[in-house]
């Protein structure tokens, strides 16, 4: 099964993600973010540029994240769920040719909405591991992370006031064509509630048994 998870920063696709990699066996997360801090972590050429470039709290530009993506998903050999690409209806439409190119497709696109005001109470409070990346919040008490173990958490230098204003209005800009791009292939999933809630919703979309 392949899969696109779609929603605003902060709506919880990274979390969500990890949680459908662990109940569908086999499915790859292929987080755009985690690609380009990869290449940054690398001092790759392509990651000198894309280190600038995320310093500034801007957006990647489309040739540079759809190389990485490209380079990355003819690799995938089982299923896949792509978070945070495609951003807009240029990258979606470049995606279609890549998965025409390695003969395979999208079956369901999941789109978490959630309220502006509780975007910015989470990014506020984003916190992300040093250590492998994870991302957590300050009101869930986290000290230890529960995926390496690691104590050392920093925060986000584009998760700021205006910064996340911006973030919300480029999403909101392009949101409306990726939806119509996808057509019946997209379902809403509200992402304002807790965790555990929003995850039973997107189990009830993919409807394969948990084995």
């Amino acid at each position: 099964m392949n899969l696109l998870i779609l929603g605003a920063p902060g709506s919880g696709k990274g979390t969500q993600a990890r949680m459908l990699a662990g109940y569908l066996d086999g499915l790859q997360v292929v987080s755009m973010g985690d690609l380009l801090r990869s290449e940054v972590r690398e001092h790759t050429e392509i990651g000198k540029e894309v280190e600038n470039v995320m310093r500034s709290g801007l957006l990647v530009d489309d040739a540079l994240v759809c190389e990485i993506l490209f380079r990355k998903l003819r690799k995938v050999r089982r299923g896949f769920l792509l978070d945070g690409f495609p951003r807009n209806l240029r990258q979606a439409e470049f995606l279609t040719v890549i998965l025409q190119l390695i003969d395979c497709g999208i079956d369901a696109v999941i789109k978490l909405e959630v309220d502006a005001e509780v975007i910015e109470y989470r990014l506020r409070g984003r916190l992300i591991c040093k250590g492998c990346g994870k991302v957590s919040n300050v009101s869930f008490g986290t000290t230890v992370c529960d995926e390496c173990g690691c104590r050392d958490y920093i925060s986000r230098n584009d998760d700021v006031t205006e910064t996340i204003k911006h973030r919300i209005l480029e999403y909101e800009s392009v949101i409306g064509e990726l939806e119509k791009y996808y057509g019946k292939l997209v379902t809403r999933v509200d992402s304002n509630r807790s965790v555990d809630e929003v995850f039973q919703a997107i189990r009830d979309i993919v409807d394969v048994p948990n084995n």
